[in-house]
């Protein structure tokens, strides 16, 4: 049997069994249904408008209270007396009104979270599937190279049987075919961490077996204004903006909350029988609590979340410096690598080592290089997709992972 007989046998051996591909998109779409994060942020927004709705409402319920009074007279005779009151303690100076705001920006504060976790989980999933993929290939090629040194392999002890060949490339082989076979068993299980870290990052067990990447969009330029652009769309910055309008609202709470809230009263009875009106107000004094270690604490709490977010819009102009440089750069490195790697290079290394025209050294450090050259551009491709959903991340818009940033979006 000679190598060119074969060969085709090998191709065939090594080629991917079809399957129905998964996408990026359908990852996307597979975390926005079931991831269980967002399941729980969804509760988190009902617990804010819960209390939206308590801090909207009056603080205060009126009391009434009945006191029947039964007694007897010095002079003989006994009376039946009663005394029936009502009181309203009475809110002033808008703190319902303030309460109210500061549970506005609670809830804004609770959905801007929500679009901070969708944001972080689809960048996850959109990681771990560039990842998966480029695993998958990976053990592809190594399971290639294994295949193709053990036909080697055989068809060396074939040779040497027949008195063609000798022991030396009969031990090269087997040391080539050991060395794949490590390889690939190590591909292998890099494979199905990342299939693991996939799994995760859906939310749930993923039934896919075969991944897919669509082209890389290359006609989707970052926008010019991405800077700009992140400090608009970005939701943990709203979410840290909304805390500070809340923080600000709770101290101009704190500091009318200084001033107490008078009690306003009226009472109805009868006694020995005459009747009762009455009529009164109830103001509590500040003497031992004026509530300004309240007032000191939320004047803080401004204080540091307006400092956190002048630091947030720095940190959030260097990530996306810093993204932009690294997308440019991985994706030039991409376009000029480009995909010049032949499929038919394998072939024509067999054809040169059937001629004699090389040996089986030179023939395994050519199928190695080949092979090696072609794991360089599967991870060029890696970095650059990594490198785009790492500026999506940092511009804050997700559309951007596999496209253009949406008109949606830019608004």
């Amino acid at each position: 049997m000679s190598i060119r007989s074969w060969l085709a046998g090998m191709m065939l051996a090594t080629c991917p069994s079809m399957a129905v591909a998964a996408t990026l998109s359908d990852a996307l779409a597979l975390v926005d249904q079931q991831h269980p994060m967002l399941k729980i942020g969804e509760l988190r927004i009902q617990a804010a408008r819960g209390e939206h709705q308590e801090a909207s409402s009056y603080a205060y319920n009126p009391e009434i209270s009945l006191e029947p009074q039964r007694r007897r007279l010095a002079g003989g005779g006994v009376t039946n007396d009663y005394y029936l009151s009502l009181s309203q303690r009475i809110e002033l100076f808008g703190k319902r009104g303030l309460r109210t705001r500061v549970a506005d920006e609670r809830l804004e504060a609770a959905q801007r979270a929500q679009q901070t976790r969708v944001l972080q989980l689809r960048v996850a999933v959109a990681k771990a599937f560039v990842d998966a993929y480029a695993a998958e290939r990976m053990f592809l090629l190594r399971d290639k190279e294994r295949a193709m040194m053990k036909r080697l392999l055989e068809a060396m002890e074939r040779r040497l049987r027949v008195g063609e060949g000798n022991q030396l490339e009969v031990q090269a082989a087997r040391a080539a075919r050991l060395a794949a076979a490590q390889a690939s068993l190590a591909a292998d299980q890099e494979r199905m961490r990342a299939w693991r870290r996939l799994n995760e990052g859906v939310g749930g067990r993923w039934e896919k077996t075969t991944l897919e990447m669509p082209p890389y969009p290359w006609e989707a330029e970052p926008p010019v204004n991405a800077v700009e652009l992140a400090m608009r769309l970005r939701p943990d910055l709203e979410v840290l903006r909304a805390s500070l309008q809340s923080a600000r609202l709770r101290r101009a709470l704190a500091e009318i909350q200084q001033v107490a809230d008078p009690t306003l009263s009226i009472m109805i009875g009868r006694e020995a029988g005459d009747r009762l009106v009455k009529f009164g107000v109830q103001i509590p004094l500040p003497l031992w609590n004026r509530h300004r270690g309240a007032l000191q604490a939320r004047t803080a709490d401004a204080l540091r979340l307006s400092d956190e977010q002048a630091w947030m819009e720095t940190r959030i102009r260097l990530e996306v410096e810093t993204a932009l440089q690294r997308y440019r750069a991985t994706r030039q490195a991409l376009r000029q690598a480009g995909d010049s790697l032949a499929d038919d290079g394998e072939r024509l290394g067999w054809l040169a080592l059937e001629s004699g025209e090389i040996d089986v050294m030179r023939f395994i450090d050519y199928v190695r290089q080949r092979l090696q050259a072609r794991r360089v551009f599967i991870e060029l491709q890696r970095q650059a997709w990594l490198a785009r959903i790492e500026l999506a991340a940092a511009m804050g818009c997700s559309s951007f992972m596999t496209g253009a940033c949406t008109r949606e979006d830019v608004q």
